[in-house]
């Protein structure tokens, strides 16, 4: 069992902080220090050892070169600014997605991005961390179709030659259309859509499914026209999240109420599965009414990890069936209710998860958040929750900051110490492990801490290279 302490430095530094008490129960899964962005994140893509994040925030950790577009070092654990990106990029990046063969595409509002002229869409490749516009090869003639000239674009994939690039750009055809790689051209998908566009899904055969604030909220493009999928969320229904799981079954979020043909509709309160013949609407879904509180705007992203849960991020606090308290993040692991993840993210009505990645056994989250169990005004707006590996994250040399329960500095009485405390939990084990490549950990501490529910600490000889370090926790 852990909870992340963030990162800090061996050098002679006290951080003088406000020590909030045990974490709740579940919590010490949560991760929080990694000094996120200062506004809104929209999205998260894993390649290699990045997650990019994009989305409306001024800076990321205090650098405001790391606007609207950065990347996470997952080994390191620091972000790193994009190749050509700096401060004087202004327009939001609002989609990511990679596809697999060193190119992550980008979509947002903006007419230019890393020093390249791209109205809305543009290419990096990842190897070489140049950037690319989609334009067409030549000037569009009368009646030829162009690349999105108003609104955003906010999902973007590629399939195949074409890459789909579909958002609330009103300009005919409406709300989605593609490029193609092989000509250098953008081209119409059918009529377009009469909604806006906020998600996409894949399936294996190729075609194309988008979920939005259109007629039925969710249609399959098959490469001939557009159908819509199971007949659909009905009423003012906006679908904003798909993923297919790997035994086919297809899940959707947004915020609607209803989902099926008119004849056979079922309620569903902002969640749903259909297994292709039929819905689910996973045990009743979300957000129970009471007198002080409600489900505000539903599901705004969802993923799938290995194991087949579904993960929701959204403006939510509770399930529907048991009002079991949800805060703005939860999953859905099949066995017929939704499960709390810890204290979730965020407890202010202000506050909202806007996307979460799954990547093996960490579960990534961003939004405008603080912890689960600190002050509402102590953002924090990027998270990773792993309820499998019971270790902090590592200390690294430099990286200053620390979080709400810990304390590291030196030694009052002896300069030659460092002086680690923590809170700790009762039938749990700690230690120190230290490593001079973040690979390679071993136990400095001298034995093992068992918790008490109190505040504990360690004492250790400072090397005379260069270190890092972690604390470690495990259950006997």
């Amino acid at each position: 069992m852990m909870r992340n302490f963030a990162c800090a430095a061996i050098f002679a530094v006290t951080f003088s902080t406000i020590l909030a008490g045990p974490p709740a129960p579940g919590d010490e899964h949560w991760f929080y220090d990694y000094g996120g962005p200062s506004g809104d994140p929209f999205d998260l893509v894993r390649v290699g050892d990045y997650i990019y994040m994009c989305g409306g925030f001024l800076n990321v950790a205090g650098d405001a070169h790391k606007k609207n577009l950065a990347r996470f070092n997952v080994v390191q654990e620091v972000w790193e600014r994009m190749p050509g990106i700096d401060s004087s990029h202004n327009n939001f990046v609002n989609a990511l997605s990679y596809d697999g063969a060193g190119n992550l595409w980008v979509g947002g509002d903006f007419s230019s991005i890393g020093g390249v002229a791209a109205t809305k869409v543009a290419r990096f490749v990842v190897a070489t961390g140049a950037w690319e516009a989609l334009m067409d090869a030549t000037p569009p003639s009368a009646g030829q179709e162009t690349g999105p000239t108003n609104g955003s674009v906010d999902a973007v994939v590629r399939i195949g030659n074409f890459v789909y690039a579909g958002g609330d750009y009103t300009s005919a055809p409406r709300y989605i259309r593609r490029f193609d790689l092989s000509s250098n051209n953008w081209e119409a998908v059918g009529e377009g859509l009469d909604g806006a566009v906020r998600g996409f899904e894949v399936l294996p055969n190729g075609d194309l499914i988008a979920g939005g604030g259109f007629t039925g909220g969710l249609k399959v493009w098959n490469g001939e026209s557009w159908n819509t999928v199971g007949g659909g969320v009905n009423g003012q229904g906006f679908v904003r999240a798909i993923k297919r799981r790997g035994d086919g079954v297809l899940f959707i979020g947004g915020e609607f109420s209803e989902v099926g043909s008119i004849s056979g509709a079922i309620a569903a309160s902002h969640v749903a599965a259909y297994d292709g013949v039929s819905w689910s609407n996973l045990n009743g879904g979300l957000g129970l009414e009471t007198e002080d509180e409600f489900l505000a705007n539903g599901v705004y992203d969802m993923d799938i990890d290995g194991r087949g849960r579904v993960y929701i991020a959204g403006d939510f606090t509770r399930t529907a069936t048991d009002n079991t308290l949800i805060q703005r993040v939860a999953y859905w692991d099949g066995t017929g209710s939704w499960k709390a993840m810890g204290s979730g993210v965020g407890l202010s009505g202000s506050q909202i998860a806007n996307t979460v990645l799954a990547s093996g056994d960490d579960i990534y989250v961003g939004g405008v958040f603080s912890t689960g169990y600190d002050a509402p005004n102590s953002r924090k707006n990027f998270a990773r929750w792993n309820a499998e590996v019971n270790f902090f994250t590592g200390f690294v040399l430099g990286a200053y900051g620390a979080e709400s329960t810990l304390t590291f500095s030196r030694h009052l009485q002896d300069p030659s110490l460092n002086l680690i405390e923590f809170w700790t939990r009762l039938g749990t084990h700690y230690q120190i492990e230290s490593s001079a490549n973040m690979r390679d950990w071993s136990n400095v501490s001298g034995g093992s801490l068992n918790g008490t529910g109190n505040m504990a600490g360690f004492t250790l000889t400072l090397p005379s290279s260069e270190r890092y370090y972690r604390v470690t926790a495990s259950i006997p």
